[in-house]
């Protein structure tokens, strides 16, 4: 089932515009279809949210018992303040834990922090440029200047980046690259195209690309899930 930005791509490709759109909901069928689709995404975004908000207490107990040690431990060495006891009161440490959840949770909607939520996923490429999922099968790259893939639908299937440029394989089995800095993009009909124009220019093989979820597990795993939302 397609949602998301596949699924509405699809109804504008098949409805030829925004008359075919609305006629689309005319259809009970079709509207009951975009409702179960619409409460689907919706509940899985709330049960990814509420999620993102329990594991913010996380980082949050973990950088305000950092800041009490820090406190107690400049208590000791100025015996004649009130660090000591600042650090070891109740108001610090909800305070101290409200404002660092505030500062992850905000965060978290930043171009570094933001990771997707519900069946929306994203990673961060550098230089403004990000790869995005939806429906956790559907990886696409959107900038400003699009990929000239002959697919209607063109979706990613797997990518690796080097030295700020993107090196991947579309789902119409051709392969690009995308400078992150220059906005500049090359396109390879077959593998072994691609394959001599790597070689010659030291990119990533073949071999070495992965999908967008080995990239995501990657990325959002390690220091980055423990210290940020």
């Amino acid at each position: 089932m397609l949602t998301g930005r596949g699924w509405l791509r699809a109804l504008g490709k098949k409805q030829q515009g925004l008359p075919g759109f609305l006629s689309y909901f005319s259809s009970p069928r079709h509207r009951h279809r975009a409702v179960v689709s619409l409460a689907a995404r919706s509940v899985e975004f709330l049960f990814h949210f509420i999620f993102t908000l329990l594991k913010i207490s996380v980082p949050a107990w973990a950088y305000t018992e950092a800041f009490r040690f820090v406190f107690i431990l400049y208590g000791q060495l100025k015996p004649g303040t009130r660090a000591w006891a600042n650090a070891n009161s109740k108001r610090f440490r909800w305070y101290s834990r409200l404002c660092v959840a505030v500062v992850l949770f905000v965060f978290s909607f930043t171009y570094w922090g933001n990771h997707g939520l519900g069946d929306y996923a994203r990673i961060p490429l550098g230089n403004g440029e990000a790869m995005q999922e939806i429906n956790g099968m559907e990886a696409y790259f959107e900038t400003d200047v699009p990929l000239e893939l002959s697919s209607d639908q063109p979706f990613i299937d797997s990518f690796q980046v080097a030295d700020d440029v993107l090196c991947g394989q579309a789902n119409d089995k051709t392969f690009f690259t995308y400078n992150l800095v220059t906005k500049q993009q090359r396109h390879f009909g077959d593998a072994q195209e691609y394959a001599t124009y790597a070689t010659q220019h030291g990119l990533p093989a073949v071999r070495e690309f992965k999908s967008f979820g080995a990239h995501y597990s990657s990325y959002w795993s390690g220091w980055r899930f423990w210290l940020l939302a």
